[in-house]
């Protein structure tokens, strides 16, 4: 570049991060190779700085200098600031070191990252809420992110959100899509790595995964997430992994073994269950059992609605989650399960939560004849409150179902079970259901027993109608 066209370059960023603005704006200049990233950022009306969430981005940080004077600048206490007057800074993330030092990554292929957002976004002190960002991207190269697509191409709004872990950005040659279900947009990306390159088959797993957890109420409580899918090779089983995100957005993550068969994926709960997750708000880390117990009770409720189990399936796999759960650090409880019960809390965190939803789905389905259950009070909270842009604590959200439904059933079954050590009382209810539970643990159904109707609405859902598909193409 010849010193003239610099100069011009160099007034031209200035001009564009330095106007007023009321929230902080980044451009973001990837590296055709995707060895580096060039952020060009506007500090807005904050003094103090901008920092990373991640301190390990200290250590990927190459260059940074000060606009519009163009002059070096250097971390001090861990942050970037501007003198007065210069609002403005560019730096240089080594792109290709921060994806390596992640080993959830390192087996993607040549042309492919993905990196914590942390590692390479420095924000103000107080944080990225309602930033734009663009990204200059080399031909070939597409990126994925959590945040709101706005209508300038390769332009998102960072909105303000719970952050429950990192999010993840994806850059490179992999395959993209884009589909709507239950009232949700879904940007697909599907990474390449070990194992073979199936990306339609994979979008028509998602998209039925989606219409299976959309059988709760019709809709989700999130108008837009990022999916990424990334291969694995020999896993134990088709989706080893899956992980829901709340941060600047919703996302999920899906590791696959891609090498598996289609049959495979459509049998396993875990997208189902992921996907359930998007039915609440984010509710505290603290009470992890809330979320993680919602979408265990519904993973199994929801692939029997969809005809993925059938009934006494569906009942014995409950049966055998909570029959895991009751005998699971018996001494802790649901608060306390996962902090520091290892595996074994996780079983009560999970299942002991399940049990929670069981039981208020049953009570408000008796007390109401049928009419109500926590369908129709999860399609209130969804109506009223989602998307939500904080987090929630658990009180909040069990009074918030109760407000929408026509007993209050959410807030007592909390109270009762949140702090205590035993396990909730679910054999009685499987009882009245007439879920039979054998010596061995086996499970048969009784269509005498007084709340087998019950039953039955529980597994049905009302609903089987066809699950639209999504298609992915490679351009």
């Amino acid at each position: 570049m010849n010193p003239a066209a610099g100069t011009a370059l160099v007034l031209a960023l200035a001009a564009w991060c330095c106007a007023v603005r009321a929230t902080p704006d980044y451009r973001v200049e990837v590296a055709p190779d995707l060895a580096s990233l060039r952020v060009t950022a506007c500090l807005g009306t904050d003094d103090a700085g901008f920092a990373p969430r991640a301190a390990a981005a200290l250590g990927y940080l190459r260059t940074a200098r000060a606009l519009p004077d163009d002059t070096p600048l250097a971390p001090r206490d861990g942050r970037l600031v501007p003198a007065t007057g210069q609002r403005c800074l560019r730096y240089t993330i080594d792109l290709a070191a921060a994806a390596a030092a992640d080993r959830r990554y390192r087996a993607l292929a040549p042309g492919n990252r993905a990196v914590p957002v942390p590692t390479w976004l420095w924000t103000p002190a107080g944080g990225a809420a309602d930033a734009e960002i663009h990204f200059e991207l080399p031909p070939g190269v597409r990126v994925s992110v959590p945040w709101i697509p706005l209508e300038e191409p390769a332009t998102w709004r960072i909105p303000p959100s719970p952050r429950s872990d990192d999010a993840v950005i994806a850059l490179g040659a992999f395959t993209r899509c884009t589909f709507s279900q239950a009232d949700t947009r879904f940007d697909v990306a599907v990474l390449r790595g070990p194992g073979p390159h199936r990306p339609a088959m994979l979008a028509r797993w998602l998209a039925t995964a989606v219409a299976t957890a959309a059988r709760a109420h019709g809709r989700l409580g999130a108008r837009h997430v990022q999916v990424v899918v990334v291969p694995v090779a020999d896993a134990d089983e088709a989706v080893p992994f899956g992980q829901v995100i709340r941060d600047g957005g919703s996302a999920v993550q899906f590791f696959v073994d891609a090498a598996r068969a289609e049959s495979a994926f459509l049998a396993d709960w875990t997208a189902p269950h992921e996907f359930s997750h998007l039915l609440l708000p984010y509710v505290e880390a603290d009470a992890k059992w809330v979320a993680e117990g919602l979408a265990s009770y519904y993973q199994n409720v929801l692939m029997a609605r969809a005809g993925s189990y059938d009934e006494a399936r569906a009942w014995a796999k409950l049966v055998a989650g909570f029959g895991r759960g009751e005998h699971s650090v018996p001494a802790l409880s649901l608060d306390d399960a996962l902090p520091v019960g290892g595996w074994d809390g996780i079983m009560k965190t999970y299942w002991g939560g399940a049990a929670v939803f069981l039981l208020a789905d049953v009570e408000l389905r008796r007390r109401s004849a049928g009419a109500a259950g926590l369908d129709q009070a999860l399609a209130g909270l969804a109506a009223c409150c989602l998307p939500s842009p904080r987090t929630w604590t658990a009180p909040d959200l069990f009074a918030a179902l109760d407000a929408q439904a026509p007993f209050a059933v959410f807030t007592p079954l909390y109270a009762r079970h949140h702090a205590a050590a035993a396990f909730p009382a679910w054999r009685p209810a499987l009882r009245a259901l007439g879920v039979v539970v054998g010596d061995d643990g086996s499970v048969t159904l009784d269509d005498g027993a007084p709340d087998a109707a019950l039953r039955r609405a529980i597994m049905d859902g009302g609903s089987r109608s066809p699950v639209p598909l999504a298609t992915c193409a490679d351009g």
